[in-house]
């Protein structure tokens, strides 16, 4: 064989392949680049999205473990009934946009630090934690402490609620004794404080928990949802100082309505993301209902001045408000009544099915419609 002849056969051997590797790979550069990029088709960072569904999913746990305890049976009733506002007030943190280190905090303090309280309070004889007095120098029994590690956290997330922005949690980092303090970490060593007296729980019947929340809580809860529609239309009537007029009735079938409009939204935006737009709920709470709240009260002909005496609205205006009401209540509960399915099959068996969100979407996008409808048609006017 000829020297140019073999020359030629290696050239073919090394070149050849070499083409065939650069045209493949070409071709599946070309082939990637005519596919739509993720980015594009709604996922702009799939791994945060799925971080984010993560940690909706562990809210929602610790939300039915928290709720698992306040209906524990072995629990005294006054534990029973912080526990349901615990509930109530971590669900309300949900949909918070609180800082990682806020989050961080409230949900070790809910879905481990509760946890750890709660059962090393039922490893002990209940006649024994009742009456057994374990500190001394301020006349704490271990229920008294209990209560107030509880009372504690509830306080603690009610403040990230309503000041908790940045600060609260980098003093919180900052302050390791302030944190053992939210923490509701008890030092027998400490010096006598006055306070400590306030721990003790609360004797309370069985009666009392018949419902939860209780009257007083809803009523509380209705004075600060009159006080917020007050913040966002200043220059208009003032409904807390006027809340008076309401009755207790009333007051009490708003805090419900609040109640239940704030464990709606953190279920759907736990469950459902951003799937579901639930501002015709939102638009009643914030504009609709509190301008039928004004309107009625500026009809009202007893109500001349702010030195009168406090005259109850009539029979007829308080029952035109509770239909109302009863009436955005109902679409809510619907709501709420399927969200909670939904969120307590996620928790026995760590996922909602296809099926269960399809029928919690198709109700909550029903209810949203008739409430829109509501709106539209001026049923909350006069």
């Amino acid at each position: 064989m000829s020297y140019p002849l073999l020359l030629l056969i290696l050239s073919l051997i090394v070149i050849v392949p070499t083409v065939f590797v650069i045209s493949g790979r070409s071709k599946q550069k070309l082939l990637g680049n005519s596919q739509p990029n993720p980015k594009y088709l709604g996922n702009s960072s799939t791994a945060a999205n799925q971080q984010t569904a993560k940690a909706s999913s562990e809210q929602l746990q610790i939300a039915n473990a928290i709720d698992k305890y306040r209906n524990h049976p072995a629990l005294p009733i006054s534990f029973r009934q912080l526990l349901g506002k615990i509930h109530s007030q971590y669900l309300a943190l949900v949909s918070v946009k609180l800082a990682p280190d806020q989050r961080f905090t409230v949900d070790k303090l809910a879905g481990s630090r509760l946890g750890e309280i709660i059962e090393d309070y039922l490893a002990l004889d209940s006649d024994y934690a009742e009456n057994t007095i374990i500190d001394r120098q301020n006349n704490l029994t271990s229920q008294d402490i209990t209560y107030g590690q509880l009372t504690s956290m509830l306080e603690f997330m009610q403040r990230v609620q309503s000041d908790g922005q940045q600060q609260v949690a980098s003093n919180i980092l900052a302050n390791r004794s302030y944190l053992q303090s939210v923490y509701g970490e008890f030092h027998p060593d400490a010096q006598s404080n006055d306070s400590l007296h306030n721990l003790k729980a609360p004797d309370m019947e069985l009666s009392e928990l018949q419902q939860q929340p209780t009257s007083e809580l809803l009523i509380e809860r209705s004075h600060s949802y009159l006080a917020d529609c007050d913040l966002m239309s200043p220059s208009e009537l003032s409904l807390a100082d006027k809340a008076e007029y309401f009755g207790t009735e009333l007051l009490m079938q708003l805090g419900q309505l609040t109640f239940s409009a704030e464990n709606t939204i953190a279920y759907s935006e736990a469950l459902l993301g951003s799937e579901i737009n639930l501002s015709a709920f939102d638009q009643i709470l914030t504009k609709a209902l509190p301008s039928l709240l004004r309107s009625t009260l500026n009809t009202n002909e007893d109500i001349a001045a702010d030195d009168e005496p406090v005259t109850a609205l009539s029979s007829h205006q308080k029952a035109l408000l509770e239909q109302k009401i009863a009436r955005v209540q109902q679409l809510i509960d619907d709501c709420l009544a399927r969200l909670e399915k939904a969120a307590d099959q996620q928790f026995q068996s760590g996922v909602a099915s296809a099926d269960t969100l399809q029928s919690v979407h198709s109700t909550v996008k029903s209810k949203l419609s008739q409430a829109q409808y509501l709106l539209d048609s001026g049923f909350f006017k006069l």
